[in-house]
């Protein structure tokens, strides 16, 4: 579980207070293994809801609603990813 870690609204004012626009748990382990075997790593977030407000914004990834923005979302990530790797 990730209880120890869950969001409060002190922590997510401290966090923005700090600066944050974005806290995502599951990259973490990524980048510690990509530091840890010496790969570069580029993440693309795409929120599906944010806890940034007082009341949650449920939205979700797993709807067929406006796939075509979705598809082009992720095209964009795509081409991004290609240009990072070219410039790096």
């Amino acid at each position: 579980t990730d209880a120890p870690y869950r969001e409060t609204i002190d922590k997510m004012k401290r966090r923005k207070e700090a600066g944050a626009i974005c806290v995502d748990m599951e990259c973490s382990a990524v980048a510690a293994l990509a530091a840890y075997r010496g790969f570069e790593l580029c993440h693309f977030f795409y929120a599906a809801d944010h806890l940034s407000e007082e009341k949650w914004d449920i939205r979700t990834l797993s709807s067929h609603e406006d796939l075509d923005s979705k598809d082009r979302i992720a095209e964009l990530a795509i081409q991004f990813a290609l240009f990072w790797e070219k410039a790096n």
